[in-house]
């Protein structure tokens, strides 16, 4: 309508008025079972944000919105990053034209593999510098191991 919209702020009763109002309130985050945080070597998305350090590879378990931010973020660090998806194509309940723009301009010529199709089943956390994390994966269709 081009008129200016306002959001009052009910902690502190502060009116923001501006043309265009986006909420983008955050999430929490899902972790499915079977997968076990230590925020060490497995993170949520939100300890994610909080490393002290850049990985060099970082396996992702889901490719929705968040995964694919979270990918941007780590390639352009310098990470190489695997998808773990478990719905037969990468970004399952993107609109899928705009699945295919995502891929062609944010996956394709980065490094970026990815794992269709599949469930991790276990996550288990490894030991910094001494022992890898664990990812047991399952074939979504058959359910074998792989």
């Amino acid at each position: 309508t081009g008129q200016p919209h306002e959001v009052k702020d009910e902690a502190s009763g502060k009116v923001y008025t501006a043309k265009d109002i986006i909420l983008a309130p955050g999430s929490i985050p899902f972790v499915p079972p079977g997968v076990t945080v230590d925020e060490k070597t497995v993170y949520t998305s939100d300890g994610a944000l909080e490393l002290n350090s850049v990985p060099e590879w970082v396996a992702i378990i889901g490719s929705g919105y968040i995964g694919l931010e979270f990918s941007d973020v780590y390639t352009a660090l310098g990470s190489e990053v695997t998808f773990i998806e478990a719905l037969p194509n990468i970004m399952p309940t993107f609109d899928r034209e705009i699945a295919k723009m995502a891929e062609r301009l944010l996956i394709r010529d980065r490094p970026i593999d990815y794992r269709t199709g599949v469930f991790a089943s276990e996550v288990t956390p490894g030991i910094p510098g001494v022992k890898p994390v664990t990812i047991k994966m399952i074939d979504a269709n058959t359910k074998e191991h792989v």
